[in-house]
């Protein structure tokens, strides 16, 4: 049985999604009982119930403001910072899109939008976080042309975080790294960091 945590409007948790998507222009974070069903009859759901938004519009920055946070985080910080970020192929997969009706698209689409405020992020280390594409391995070469979008834009080291979820403190993917290999040679990053 999987263990699922809810938001108090009875939407699952998953801040590093919510955190983005909620502030990106084109998406609608209201979720009705409509989009519900429309987002559970895609047979690719995977892990989530609720769509985390819905696509309405072309992809904008909005309120997203990355570059303040890191400069929050660098005044508190005496030290080097690594800053990290939702991969935009983990973004757009919790997403229903209803404008740009391509995963493809919408996966780039999201990837200029954060690699446009990481060029601005002066972190030692920026690291993609992506717990997605590790129990989805045929969609490989689109998840790292997006990635490589945003650390191709990474002023420091640019890093990468995959694992299967472990949301909850349990495992809630299948799949084996070996058919990752691929994908780990195409990633412009100094570094994989594997959960």
């Amino acid at each position: 049985m999987r263990k699922v945590c809810l938001n108090t409007d009875g939407t699952e948790t998953i801040g590093m999604v919510e955190y983005f998507v909620q502030r990106l222009d084109g998406i609608r974070s209201g979720i009705g009982r409509s989009d519900i069903e429309i987002f559970r009859a895609k047979s690719d759901t995977g892990v989530r119930g609720h769509p985390a938004g819905v696509v309405e519009g072309p992809v904008g920055e909005g309120t997203l403001d990355l570059v303040e946070a890191f400069h929050r985080a660098a005044e508190l910080s005496r030290g080097p910072i690594k800053f990290t970020l939702t991969s935009p192929y983990m973004l757009a997969r919790m997403l229903l899109d209803t404008h740009y009706r391509n995963l493809s698209a919408l996966t780039l689409a999201l990837a200029d939008v954060l690699a446009a405020q990481v060029r601005h992020i002066d972190a030692a280390c920026v690291q993609v976080d992506e717990a997605n594409l590790p129990g989805r391995p045929e969609d490989a070469e689109l998840a790292a042309e997006a990635i490589n979008r945003v650390l191709d834009a990474v002023r420091g080291k640019p890093a990468v975080h995959l694992c299967f979820g472990n949301y909850g403190g349990q495992r809630i993917q299948s799949g084996c790294w070996y058919k990752l290999v691929a994908f780990f040679e195409r990633l412009h990053a100094d570094h994989v960091v594997l959960e």
